[in-house]
């Protein structure tokens, strides 16, 4: 890749004189020194302007749809059609458009890209490379160009220069497409190079925390600990929590990465305090490549949680952009954790950021409105099962979880002011409050953008004058949802299907819902409706119809309610906690952990205060 990359700039170079040479005796033609430096005057006015609008509004959006290794391929392919027209045409026009090659493209394109392309190269050469390039390649290029000019000016005509000026270009349209089948390669081992070169950290005068970089290769004995302490944390009870977890942080260093899985995987399931312990122990880790998983467990987490989480990610740096890019466009991820990614990308990489900003924004909306049918559809015959309610209640806060992460991704992109003040007055019941909300929304969008967004906003009742739907067409609809990647929704379609067919018939239908990346939740309520299990099981969807029955948590969302069922008990704590009878078994809610999850999920909260108060509330 290096030497590629240096016979590309040796080559442009080289090019880059021959085409000056070819313009300026064009130019000169018939023109005394006064009237050709006019013209000259005017025509570097013009690409400065060109170059600055290029450079301002264009290269990141080139950079962003095309990628750099694209974007490498736009000189050598303009330089190609200059001297083309030069070859074929010649005048002039020909002289123009070469003057902008070199001036415009050259300057506000290839040079930026270059600079992109550098970092491909390892960093122990980087600097010599350039060195080298910019102190020897380019006066050796115009050595050659100019002693090539020197003898051939007087012997061939322009034509017979354009010809050579093509065949070079073509030549370096060749060596860029091998320089762009190496750069991902030689991008990713250089990547991979700074943060997990284990053999130079140990060799060179390293710090500490190099040294312990290497931990899971130099301590076994230290990792096994820590592996046998994690099976006791998951196997433990919650009083014992706490000796694990300050045990495992005397032993925890960075790059103990065999336990992150372990740790994200329980950490939604530990005590309140217990979970920050657990939270700092993988920002000791400090390893980049578990984004994805520490993103989606911080989702289940209280607020201040996930702020502690959003810091550690900025502290990756750079190596965190590719993981949390992945994370914000991956549709399968919850919005909680895609919104989580989208803060810490907004603050490490605005540009990649706003890159895909759009795009994100067309496809949820998209999403949206297709939800907004669906939920309509089975609304209508909500009553028929609890399945059918729970599902019809799930897509229904999808929907407004979907809108608050687009308003969220749009103040992130500077386009909203406030986010947080904003969807708190979007959720008023007070219509003047959210009037003015609307109002900001709509002085602070592109008429486009709002008028995708507004029927979403407004935030009226999902209802229809349509008769209710056929049994075929909601299975139908049903068999669809199946193949989403909401995980309760699944669950809860399977179950709601499992009315309309007997068990032999739906095994197949259900089979969909199996393809991909299924979750345990929806496994477990697969094998339970086909009666795969030993012993029959509540599903899911019975879990929280069962928690529904509790007073104060009857208008819990369903996410909410997802994380009080992992708390469900057969056992009394404290005459405070709350019974939930679940097919003829009596269960068992805690109060601290009620606590707890309204501590993660504010709405929630925000029912119980009001089931408990009775007072009307704006907001």
């Amino acid at each position: 890749y290096v030497l590629l990359l240096t016979l590309t700039l040796f080559v442009i170079l080289l090019l880059t004189n021959l085409i000056e040479f070819q313009y300026s005796t064009v130019f000169e033609v018939g023109r005394s020194e006064a009237q050709l430096a006019a013209l000259f005057g005017q025509l570097y006015a013009a690409a400065s302007i060109f170059n600055l609008l290029v450079c301002l509004f264009l290269f990141n959006r080139l950079v962003g749809r095309m990628g750099v290794r694209n974007v490498a391929l736009i000189l050598p392919l303009t330089y190609f059609a200059a001297f083309g027209f030069f070859f074929l045409v010649g005048g002039p026009m020909a002289a123009l458009a070469a003057f902008f090659a070199y001036h415009g493209v050259l300057t506000s394109i290839e040079y930026n890209n270059q600079n992109l392309l550098f970092n491909a190269v390892p960093v122990t050469v980087k600097r010599p490379l350039r060195t080298v390039i910019e102190g020897m390649a380019e006066p050796l290029a115009s050595f050659m160009a100019g002693g090539f000019l020197l003898l051939a000016a007087f012997s061939s005509d322009m034509r017979q220069l354009s010809g050579i000026g093509v065949i070079i270009s073509g030549l370096l349209i060749f060596i860029v497409l091998a320089l762009r089948h190496y750069y991902p390669a030689a991008m990713t081992v250089n990547m991979r190079r700074g943060w997990m070169n284990f053999a130079a950290s140990v060799g060179s005068d390293g710090t500490s925390s190099d040294i312990h970089g290497n931990s899971e290769m130099l301590d076994r004995d230290r990792i096994k600990k820590l592996e046998n302490l994690l099976k006791k944390l998951e196997a433990g009870t919650s009083e014992d929590a706490g000796e694990i977890i300050v045990a495992m942080q005397s032993l925890v260093m960075p790059g103990d990465i065999g336990i992150i899985r372990g740790l994200t995987d329980i950490l939604p399931r530990l005590e309140r305090a217990h979970r920050l312990s657990v939270i700092d122990m993988l920002g000791t880790i400090d390893d980049a490549q578990s984004i994805p998983l520490v993103v989606e467990s911080a989702a289940q987490l209280s607020p201040f949680e996930t702020r502690r989480f959003e810091g550690i990610l900025r502290g990756f740096g750079d190596l965190a952009i590719p993981s949390l890019t992945d994370c914000l466009s991956n549709a399968d991820m919850s919005y909680r954790a895609r919104s989580l990614s989208a803060r810490a990308l907004a603050v490490l990489s605005p540009a990649q950021f706003n890159s895909q900003l759009d795009q994100i924004i067309e496809s949820e909306v998209a999403l949206a409105h297709d939800s907004i049918e669906k939920a309509r559809a089975i609304g209508l015959v909500a009553d028929q099962s609890t399945a059918l309610r729970l599902l019809a209640q799930a897509i229904e806060e999808r929907i407004g979880i979907s809108v608050d992460f687009v308003l969220e991704l749009l103040a992130l992109g500077g386009r909203l002011p406030n986010f947080d003040l904003l969807i708190v007055s979007l959720h008023s019941a007070n219509q003047k409050v959210r009037g003015n909300a609307i109002e900001t929304i709509e002085s602070g969008l592109h008429y486009r953008t709002f008028k995708m967004l507004k029927p979403l906003i407004q935030r009226k009742d999902i209802e229809s004058r349509l008769p209710p739907p056929s049994q075929d067409e909601i299975s139908a609809l049903l068999s669809d949802i199946l193949q989403t990647p909401g995980s309760f929704e699944v669950a809860a379609a399977a179950q709601a299907l499992s009315q309309f067919h007997d068990a032999g018939d739906l095994a197949p239908i259900l089979r969909k819902a199996l393809q991909g990346r299924s979750t345990n939740m929806v496994r477990s309520t697969v094998a339970i409706l086909l009666y795969l299990d030993a012993e029959p099981a509540p599903t899911i969807v019975d879990r929280i119809s069962a928690i529904q029955q509790l007073p104060e948590l009857a208008h819990g969302s369903i996410r909410s309610l997802l994380a009080l069922t992992e708390h469900l008990t057969p056992v009394q704590e404290n005459p405070d906690d709350r019974a939930v009878d679940l097919d003829g078994q009596r269960l068992w809610l805690k109060r601290r952990h009620i606590e707890d999850v309204a501590c993660r999920f504010p709405e929630l909260a925000l029912i119980m205060l009001r089931t408990q108060d009775g007072r009307a509330y704006a907001a």
